[in-house]
Formats: C-alpha cells, sequence, structure tokens
C-alpha cells in the first residue's frame, strides 16, 4: 500500500517445503482474499494473481476459486480412503512398533537388511533370527528385484515381515510402475498367509530416490488393482501406509484426496479400461525418434497435451448433491422406496478409468467434442493422467462416451502413423547404414565391452559379488596395496563383477582416450570408504555424486578416492553391531588434473574453447595428490570390496 501497487502475485505459500496440503493452501489464500476484499479497506490494487511454479498446484485453487474454500478441514478424513472391503489409511509412524499382522520392509537384491536405511531400522528390532531366514532364502534361490519374499518378524510386534526387494528405476514412469506392481506383490503375499492388517512404506521414496508423488500413486493403484482381482477372496481389511518421513505425508494425503473423489464413498471404481499392447506407451530411444517422423509427431501432440490437461488433473468431478423428499403412509413404505432408489442409483451408475496410450494423442477439439457429448448426457468427466480420463454416469452412456474416447485415439494415431510412413522407411534405411558402421567401428575395437575371461560364468550374466581365496593373486594384490599405509587385518578380499558397470566403464575409457588432450589416460588403483549401506549401493549401481558433501567437498563436489588405504578407512564405517568395516578398491580413468576448490560442481575446461572439453580431475596437490575427485560415474569401477577387522 505505501507503494501505492497495483497488482500482487503469490505463489502456493507453504505447499513446497514446508508440506501444507495444497488444497488447505488454496482455501486458506482465497479466504484471505475475500476477507481482505470485504473490509473496505481503501487500496491501489486492482489485480491480484495465484502463480503456480508447480503445475499440479493448478487445479486444487482453481477449484477452491469456483466453489469457494471447502468447509471441512481437508485433515483427519484426508487419509482415509475405503477400497472395496480394504480401509486404507496413511498415518506417520514407525513399522517396527505397529501392531499389524505384517509389515513392509525394502531391502537391496543382495538381502543383506544392513544395506537398506528401513531394513537396518527393521534387522535391529526384530532380531538376528530374520536375518538368518533371508540368508537361508538365498541359498536357497534367487529373488530378484521387484520380487517379493517373507519371514517372521522376530521382536517386533507383527507376525509377519513382507520383504519387497528394490532397485533404480529408470525414468519417472517406470518408477511409479514398478513401486505399483511390488504393492500388488506384497499385498498378495500378505493374503496367501492369511493377514488381516498391513503396514507399509512409501516404497522406494527413500535412498531410491523415487519421486514421493509417483511412490503415491504407483501404490494406491496397486492396492485397487489387487483388490479389484481379488474380490471376494481376500483376507485383507486394513492396510495403513505408514511413513516413516514427515515429508512423505503430503503427497500421500493428496492422493487419497484424490481417489475419494472418484467414486462413490465406499465403492472403489466399478471398472478399469488398458486397451494398449503389452509395451504401449514406452518411449523409443532419441536415435530412433530423430529419424522417425511419426514417432516425433507422436511426441510432440502428447507434449502439447500434456501442457493443456496439467491443470485440470487431480480436481474430480463437480459433483451436484440431489434430494429426494419422500412423503408415504408409512416409516417402513418411505424405507422401501428408499431401498429402491439406492438400488437403481447402484444398478445404472458406473465409474470407469479409461486408460489408453492414445489417449495423450487427442486434440483440443476432440477435448471438447468429449466434454459436450458427456454434458449431454449427464456424464461426468475428470482427467487423471496424459493417458487417462474418469467417466462417471449412467452406465449406457459412460459406455458410449467410452468408446467415442477410444475411437478419437486411435483414429488419430493411424493418421499420425501414415503421414509419417515414408518418413519411417528412409529412417530406417538411415538406421540401418548407421547400425552398420558402428557395427564396423566396434569390430576395430571388438575388446572395449568384452568381459575378463577370469570372471565367474554367473557374473558374465548377472552382478556377483565373488569371494576370492587368499592364495589369489589378486586378493594378495589388493592386500599388498591396503598395508603399504595400514596394518588393520584384512579378513576377506570380493571381486565385484558387475557386468553393467564395468561395460560402462570400458566405453568411457575409450571414449576419453578420444577427447583433444596430451595426457595419458591412466587407471589407477584407489580407495574409497564410506557408510557400509552406500558401498553395497555402489558395488550394485554405480557411483552417484549427487550425494557428495556428505563428508566433505574440500575439492570438489564429486566422487572422492585416496592413494592411500589410511585416508579411506576415517570414513569406512563398522557395520552395526560388529567390528568390522568395508571398503572399495577402485579402479579410477585419471588423465589431466588440476587442484580442486569447495565450489566445483564440475572440473574445469581444458582451455576457453568448449569443444575441448573438461580435465578428468581435481585433486589436492598437483606434484604429489593423494586425493582424487571425479565428476562422471563412468569414469570410475568398484574392481573389489575389502572386509577390515578392527
Amino acid at each position: 500500500r505505501p507503494e501505492q501497487c497495483k497488482s500482487i502475485a503469490f505463489p502456493a505459500l507453504g505447499a513446497g517445503g514446508l508440506g501444507y496440503l495444497v488444497p488447505d493452501v488454496a482455501d486458506g489464500t482465497i479466504q484471505a482474499i475475500n476477507k481482505f476484499k470485504k473490509s473496505g479497506r481503501k487500496t491501489s490494487l486492482s489485480s491480484i494473481s495465484l502463480v503456480m511454479f508447480d503445475p499440479s498446484h493448478i487445479a486444487p485453487f482453481n477449484k477452491s476459486l469456483k466453489s469457494g474454500p471447502s468447509a471441512s478441514n481437508s485433515g483427519g478424513s484426508s487419509g482415509v480412503l475405503v477400497v472395496g472391503s480394504v480401509t486404507v489409511t496413511v498415518e506417520k509412524g514407525d513399522a517396527t512398533k505397529k501392531k499389524v499382522d505384517a509389515i513392509v520392509s525394502n531391502i537391496l537384491p543382495d538381502l543383506d537388511m544392513g544395506s537398506a536405511a528401513m531394513s537396518k531400522n527393521v534387522a535391529a528390532a526384530a532380531g538376528s533370527n530374520v536375518q538368518s531366514e533371508l540368508n537361508n532364502l538365498k541359498a536357497s534361490r534367487t529373488v530378484n528385484p521387484g520380487e517379493v519374499c517373507s519371514t517372521t518378524a522376530g521382536n517386533l510386534p507383527s507376525k509377519k515381515i513382507i520383504h519387497a526387494v528394490l532397485t533404480k528405476a529408470s525414468s519417472v514412469a517406470s518408477a511409479r510402475k514398478f513401486v505399483q506392481d511390488t504393492v500388488i506383490k506384497c499385498l498378495m503375499e500378505a493374503n496367501k498367509l492369511g493377514m488381516t492388517s498391513l503396514a507399509m512404506p512409501a516404497l522406494g521414496a527413500g535412498g531410491l530416490g523415487f519421486p514421493v508423488a509417483e511412490c503415491a500413486e504407483g501404490t494406491l493403484s496397486g492396492i485397487y488393482e489387487f483388490v479389484e482381482q481379488n474380490s471376494g477372496k481376500n483376507s485383507l481389511k486394513s492396510v495403513v501406509l505408514l511413513m516413516f518421513d514427515d515429508a512423505h505425508l503430503p503427497p500421500f494425503q493428496a492422493a487419497v484426496k484424490q481417489r475419494r473423489s472418484w467414486s462413490t464413498p465406499g465403492v472403489a471404481p466399478s471398472a478399469s479400461f488398458d486397451n494398449s499392447d503389452d509395451g504401449a506407451g514406452a518411449s523409443a530411444p532419441e536415435d530412433e525418434l530423430s529419424g522417425n517422423a511419426a514417432a516425433e509427431e507422436m511426441e510432440r501432440v502428447k507434449q502439447d497435451r500434456r501442457k493443456r490437461v496439467r491443470g485440470r488433473q487431480a480436481d474430480g468431478f463437480d459433483e451436484q448433491e440431489v434430494y429426494f423428499k419422500l412423503i408415504g403412509p408409512s416409516q417402513q413404505a418411505v424405507q422401501a422406496v428408499t431401498s429402491q432408489i439406492n438400488k437403481i442409483i447402484k444398478d445404472t451408475l458406473k465409474t470407469v478409468r479409461v486408460t489408453d496410450s492414445n489417449i495423450q494423442l487427442l486434440s483440443d477439439q476432440d477435448d471438447r467434442t468429449i466434454k459436450k457429448l458427456a454434458e449431454a448426457n449427464g456424464v461426468l468427466t475428470s482427467y487423471a493422467g496424459d493417458d487417462t480420463i474418469i467417466l462417471c454416469g449412467h452406465k449406457l452412456y459412460v459406455s458410449t462416451i467410452e468408446t467415442e474416447i477410444l475411437k478419437s485415439g486411435e483414429t488419430n494415431r493411424l493418421k499420425i502413423e501414415s503421414k509419417g510412413t515414408e518418413q519411417l522407411l528412409d529412417a530406417q534405411r538411415k538406421a540401418t547404414a548407421k547400425a552398420k558402421a558402428e557395427r564396423d567401428e566396434m569390430a576395430k575395437d571388438k575388446n572395449v565391452l568384452k568381459l575378463p575371461d577370469h570372471w565367474t560364468a554367473a557374473g558374465k550374466k548377472n552382478f556377483v559379488l565373488h569371494d576370492l581365496a587368499a592364495s589369489d593373486s589378486e586378493y594378495q594384490h589388493a592386500v599388498q596395496l591396503f598395508n603399504k599405509t595400514c596394518n588393520t587385518p584384512v579378513t576377506k578380499v570380493q571381486r565385484v563383477e558387475n557386468p553393467k558397470l564395468y561395460r560402462i566403464f570400458k566405453a568411457k575409457e575409450k571414449s576419453l582416450g578420444e577427447e583433444p588432450c596430451s595426457a595419458v589416460t591412466r587407471t589407477l588403483e584407489l580407495f574409497h570408504g564410506s557408510q557400509d549401506d552406500a558401498l553395497t549401493q555402489i558395488y550394485i549401481q554405480g557411483w552417484d555424486k549427487n550425494y557428495a558433501g556428505v563428508n566433505a567437498v574440500f575439492f570438489g563436489r564429486g566422487n572422492y578416492f585416496a592413494r592411500d588405504a589410511h585416508f579411506s578407512m576415517n570414513y569406512a564405517k563398522h557395520k552395526p553391531g560388529t567390528t568390522t568395516r568395508r571398503m572399495i578398491l577402485a579402479s579410477v580413468l585419471i588423465r589431466d588434473i588440476v587442484v580442486g576448490t569447495n565450489d566445483l560442481k564440475a572440473p574445469p575446461q581444458r582451455s576457453t574453447n568448449p569443444l575441448d572439453g573438461r580435465v578428468s580431475a581435481t585433486v589436492n596437490d598437483i606434484n604429489n595428490p593423494t586425493i582424487y575427485v571425479t565428476y562422471e560415474e563412468s569414469q570410475s569401477y568398484p574392481a573389489y570390496v575389502l572386509t577390515i577387522n578392527g
């Protein structure tokens, strides 16, 4: 007011890092603006803008503007959802203290409960018998990522622990699908065991870093699908989504609140539709899209549609209440008619999730036509993603509109594909020529991606941590390097046989040698110490410089390696409750180096010409480097894991 401002813009205050529920923020903001308007104060303001940085915040604000702030707070019931015979609740708490029949705990593929934060917490509370059961299971069969297994619960108040084997996802979409499939398997395992109540965490939202909102959507989708597939043969009555982290509560509560708007209270959506072929909707690699006009056009249409529907997602239906006033000769007669009305509504009302990859290809005109057809027939519509439209209304009209949606999407797909046929053929010819050139290039250097001959047969196919005998030359070499600066006993040396990481490392070795630089590429053997659970993540999935800064960043914000084992011993932490700790002996690609500083997020450029690229690493001393910092995960390979007693 002192500056005589004519306009002001507000964000969704508190809906970001503070984790306030967006509907509550919207209601509070609109209430405050209305209160200011009604106060009669003299003001220079003529315009108030609500500006959303996150597109998912738009719908709740639009709804609050349209209907006015809701009468009830979103707390309390915001974390409760009834799906068929199962009651789903969202709570804050610790799974090790929850009195339920079974809990779900995440675990890495090595089935070591000390490798992940939650399973480590569960192991500490449950006792050693649970890990012993897992060890016996591991000896008898392989449990792959995405699968589950169960054990007794040891000292916990629950009866069983269902262990969900998790791993990293390649994309946001695959993360949601991975969580959904894993949740279904957890519920099936609980049902097979006859459990009536289950507590489940935000699977994937911890160390694996899946977006929490995607975890919430994947979890609830999995629960819906399980209930639908197991109607009448399900022992589960209660599923508690138990959040250990406060920041995980709002996304799960918001997802539950959205789902409640999909259907009549207490009734799960009556049908779902998925007309996509296996693999439909999966993104093609960029080098394939670049020559495929049809695929590029489809991607452009999908992106355009994403922008259009984003503001309309997750806002539910604009429901209208209808009241019947019944007058009759007796209470019994009125109740009879009431029952008949309820039966008619139940028999005729239908809620459908229409999910199809071709929905992403609908034009703005298609959306308007579908909306008009729905309104004319009294059918409510709501968007639940780029490829999903929810319909609610008379079952005959819902089926008609569902058919129209699928037909329009298929028509658009055929148009785009036919338009790009000639371009596609041309792209295929170019791709064939490119593939031949690549094969010829690989033939010149066929050993680049070849796995070492001395690896085990199993290690050449999948990840293996191979125990070396003390008589092996590799074992003795690793211990000799360690003993140069440390006298602590080495009790075990394991060779890391990880085909994926090794091939990435060898490809980087080749590309680094082709960069414009006079220095020769060297492969150094350097040590790396860390928390034991982080160490497991490294030799399975590789280094991640996003975790830089956990200990120190004196010479750059990258991955740290030491020439001397005694330096890495300072960061190699003991396994909980033991006197042992582990350390990695890594193969690290080094070419040119410079002294690093604590503000570097990437190594400096070699020259003023960007084409010359960046130096390979930063160090603590240019003349006698003992600490090396790399900034690309592919630049190092975790060759050996040393177990030290002391």
